[in-house]
């Protein structure tokens, strides 16, 4: 297949930067050097990401000072990133790992507009096809107190200790023979495409032929999750729409940082409105 076009990525962090480190990385280890285009914005965390975490040559880090939470970032990545540039645009939350060949489905197939990759949920999800995982056996890994972070939106709860080292070793654990061997194996063995119209928020894709037509995502209604599926219902009325996952493109989802953890909200005093963030990574 021929090459359509660029992709301009985003992935964004509130706390856990360690995770962030291990997405990050993913980006650097499983993506072709020149289809790098990589903007990090940090919601003003508590435990900010620095220029050690990134390479200046692909990737530009964006320090906010303050907690926008998600749906401000994806405007400025739909409506003024991908807009300016022309390209397409994928979000990426920083609770995901990304596998070998993740980036080609979204660069050399045609069937979607808006689409994500495949992220199966749970360990039962990754290993059986089915099911989802309890959050408990995430949580027992990262610390000796068991924590119910799923169904708590308390602060310190988003502290439980967490290492880069850690997170590799618990990853390794979920996929011993390897990514590629996984991708080999369990991934590619899948169809390529599945059409529908309810997608994952967390990781998605929004290409430049519909960057005009979709709209904005609101920033007053609340936790993320309500935000962008009132998008997503929007977006998927339009006649122009076309969504669906590539199951060819992989990526693994780590579900014990999420649930409904106050860090997907913004700080409601801060603002209303996009920051103005001015950037750039390529020609």
């Amino acid at each position: 297949m021929e090459r359509i076009n660029y992709m301009i990525q985003l992935i964004l962090t509130y706390g856990h930067a360690e995770f962030a480190r291990a997405c990050i990385s993913s980006v650097y280890k499983n993506t072709p050097k020149d289809e790098i285009n990589l903007i990090v914005w940090d919601n003003f965390s508590g435990d900010r990401l620095n220029e050690n975490d990134i390479n200046s040559e692909n990737t530009v880090l964006l320090k906010s000072e303050n907690n926008y939470g998600v749906s401000v970032p994806i405007n400025y990545l739909i409506k003024e990133v991908g807009q300016s540039l022309e390209d397409d645009v994928i979000y990426i939350s920083n609770d995901h790992y990304l596998f070998p060949g993740w980036i080609e489905p979204f660069l050399l197939r045609k069937e979607f507009n808006i689409c994500s990759p495949w992220v199966p949920f749970g360990l039962n999800s990754i290993m059986h096809g089915a099911g989802g995982q309890k959050q408990s056996e995430l949580i027992d890994f990262w610390s000796n107190e068991k924590i119910d972070l799923h169904n708590s939106i308390k602060p310190e709860y988003l502290d439980h200790p967490e290492s880069l080292e850690r997170i590799i070793k618990f990853f390794n654990n979920i996929y011993p023979d390897g990514e590629d061997r996984f991708i080999k194996d369990k991934v590619l063995t899948q169809e390529p495409v599945s059409y529908g119209n309810v997608l994952w928020m967390g990781c998605f894709c929004v290409k430049k032929s519909v960057l005009d037509a979709v709209p904005e995502m609101k920033t007053d209604m609340g936790l993320a999750s309500t935000e962008d599926y009132d998008w997503q219902r929007k977006a998927r009325n339009l006649p122009e729409i076309k969504m669906g996952v590539y199951n060819h493109s992989y990526a693994h989802h780590f579900q014990c940082i999420t649930g409904q953890r106050i860090a997907l909200s913004m700080d409601r005093s801060t603002f209303t409105k996009q920051p103005n963030c001015g950037w750039q990574i390529r020609n």
